[in-house]
């Protein structure tokens, strides 16, 4: 790089959950080019959707697709980082992300038909929870081996493709989608096992997209009947204690 245009460090600060609180801006209040340079720099794949000031003086709380940030610039330089309540030994921007990672879900997987789902459920199961998945992921695989466990204690596995992981991983999910029996291709498939190559009308490109947008960068990636947010493998036993079976 010839020419360092911005510089991003690390922001601490300390406040109490008392005093804190933010006020969504108007775009004429929002300092001049603050969005357009902090978009330009953070790129598509996290939309820009609120700013808000905070008691802090020339610090702003970002919200961006699914992520909370919070912002100070000056000049060529770019701050970016988290605030700490101290009081409460609490990251304020994760406990913010997480209402809006929540609300995010909410509003995505809803929307979704059950009938674009490839869905294992036991004969008593009352909860449910919403994976995207690779089938070449191998904490995906881990995953679905448990799937009867969390079956056997109520728990509904409902299957949205997130394939990511190499060049294989969309046409195996469209394959899976696409087979007689999907649960036997999702099955045969995470066990490592040939499915037969096939192509139809499928969701995998819409639903790829659903997970991009509610920043999905890895797979499992969980989201449980109240649309918690669980990045990442978590053991059926602990799943079964959190969702209290």
């Amino acid at each position: 790089m010839n020419q360092i245009r911005m510089a991003v460090v690390a922001l601490l600060c300390t406040t109490t959950a008392a005093m804190f609180s933010t006020i969504t801006l108007a775009a004429s209040d929002i300092p001049e080019n603050f969005e357009q340079r902090l978009s330009d720099f953070i790129g598509p794949d996290y939309p820009i959707s609120a700013i808000a000031e905070t008691p802090l003086d020339n610090v702003y709380e970002v919200t961006a697709g699914s992520r909370v940030l919070f912002v100070s610039m000056k000049d060529e330089l770019l701050l970016i980082g988290n605030i700490f309540d101290t009081n409460r030994g609490v990251n304020l921007g994760e406990e913010k992300q997480k209402e809006v990672a929540k609300k995010l879900a909410e509003e995505e997987i809803s929307q979704i038909p059950l009938d674009e789902m490839i869905i294992f459920k036991g004969k008593d199961s009352t909860r449910h929870i919403t994976v995207f998945t690779d089938v070449l992921c191998g904490y995906c695989r881990r995953l679905h081996k448990e799937v009867p466990e969390l079956n056997k204690a109520g728990i509904e596995v409902r299957y949205l493709m997130f394939p990511a992981i190499s060049e294989q991983s969309y046409p195996n999910a469209i394959s899976v989608w696409c087979a007689d029996d999907q649960q036997k291709a999702m099955t045969d498939a995470k066990l490592g096992k040939p499915v037969q190559a096939k192509t139809c009308d499928n969701p995998v490109e819409q639903q790829f997209a659903i997970g991009r947008k509610l920043g999905v960068r890895g797979t499992p990636f969980l989201i449980l009947d109240d649309y918690t947010v669980i990045p990442g493998y978590v053991p059926a036993e602990e799943l079964i204690k959190m969702m209290h079976m």
